[in-house]
């Protein structure tokens, strides 16, 4: 497979607490959060309260675990918001099409079930898409309620190794590629992108 490499990501620095942005449109901006260990106790409901506390933003949450570092997510909200422009997202609601992109897959309530939020202490991703100033209020108001911490987004080996079996990624695949660099997040993309050929 052939991958086109687009602007590099700078890396995760340990324990970053800073807001990441990158460009999405005009006048449009993406950023990803990450939280460690956070006590959820109503998935539903913990989202929900995010969105509906800053409704200028498209936001979705999942576990980190899923997230393939900064490259990845920037990659798959990029994908997002192209798709939304020509309107050729796999869901009607935005934040939506973020899950499914996240989980490869085509459903969404076993998207939810695979990616998704889940009831106990976990380590979360938060993406956002939307005006930078509001994205600047979402990153203060996380660092005032939870631990905001880039190293869940980061990935590690571990974390590489358990991308690659969840969503059965060969070794020949990852060796099998221009891209030289963070390779597994612009395969993890690519896949995203053929998602609409099975809906």
């Amino acid at each position: 497979m052939t991958l086109r490499k687009h602007q590099s990501t700078p890396p995760l620095k340990s324990s970053a607490r800073r807001l990441r942005l990158f460009t999405l449109g005009e006048d449009v901006n993406g950023s990803v959060i990450g939280l460690k260990r956070v006590v959820v106790q109503d998935p539903k409901a913990f989202v929900r309260e995010i969105q509906e506390k800053f409704p200028s933003l498209i936001i979705q949450v999942v576990e980190s675990r899923f997230i393939g570092g900064l490259t990845h997510a920037r990659l798959i909200m990029q994908q997002s918001w192209e798709s939304r422009k020509r309107q050729l997202t796999f869901a009607r609601k935005p934040d939506l099409d973020l899950l499914l992109r996240i989980a490869l897959g085509t459903q969404i309530s076993e998207a939810l079930k695979r990616v998704g939020v889940r009831r106990g202490t976990v380590d979360l991703a938060i993406l956002a898409m939307g005006p930078r100033h509001d994205l600047q209020m979402l990153h203060e108001y996380c660092k005032k309620t939870w631990t905001v911490n880039d190293e869940v987004i980061a990935l590690s080996k571990r974390k590489e190794k358990f991308l690659q079996k969840f969503h059965r990624i060969t070794e020949e695949s990852t060796k099998n590629t221009t891209v030289k660099e963070e390779v597994l997040a612009y395969l993890l993309s690519e896949k995203a992108v053929l998602l609409g050929v099975r809906m």
